[in-house]
Parts: structure tokens; sequence; C-alpha cells
């Protein structure tokens, strides 16, 4: 059997009710800060894929695929995202493996 790659799956979920974007500048600013976190965890290396759904009733928000080799570091990543700060969203943490490997150009630096 082929080794198995290693990852942590974060779950994000909803927390408290999000506002209709333009009517709460504090939400919209966390927001933007949310996305912009994410990119830089991507852009550093230990976030291997981040996506999230755009159907607005469900509970299930998004999922980021972490490669840090620790559950705790991920756990600590996912817990300083803005919107996981305000309570907007609501985290779980599990590991995850795949026979699949992500593409290099996203782990360029967890491989390093």
């Amino acid at each position: 059997m082929a080794d198995l790659n290693r990852y942590e799956l974060v779950v994000l979920r909803q927390g408290r009710p999000h506002p209709a974007r333009g009517e709460d500048a504090d939400y919209d600013r966390r927001q933007v800060e949310h996305l912009q976190y994410l990119e830089s965890l991507r852009a550093g290396g230990s976030l291997v894929l981040y996506g999230g759904s755009d159907e607005p009733d469900t509970a299930l928000r998004a999922a980021l695929l972490f490669r840090t080799g620790s559950l705790d570091e991920a756990r600590a990543a996912a817990e300083a995202d803005p919107l996981v700060q305000a309570g907007y969203l609501a985290i779980e943490v599990v590991p995850f493996v795949s026979g699949f490997r992500a593409p290099e150009r996203s782990l360029r630096s967890v491989d390093q």
C-alpha cells in the first residue's frame, strides 16, 4: 500500500450569525481580514487548500487543509483567524490522510 500523506483538516462551522454584506462594518472588515489571513497562511506554506460554501443556510462554512505536522499548530492557526476570534466561526480540527499529495507548489515551505 502506498504511503499516506498526513494533513490537518480544519472544519469551520457557523458560529454567531453573519450579518449581510454592508450591514455591519466591523463584520465586513473582519471578513476581508479573514481572507487575507488565509492567503497569508497559504503563501507561507502551512495552508495547502481552503474553500468554503457559498450556500448561506449551511452550518458548514469552510474547510482548511493544513500541513503543519501538528494538530495543535493547525488549531492555533485557525484560532487566530479574525472571524473565529470574533465568534462568527467555530472550528473542529481532525487528522486527515490521503493517498494523493498536494501539488508541490502548495507545499514549498513545508517540505524545506
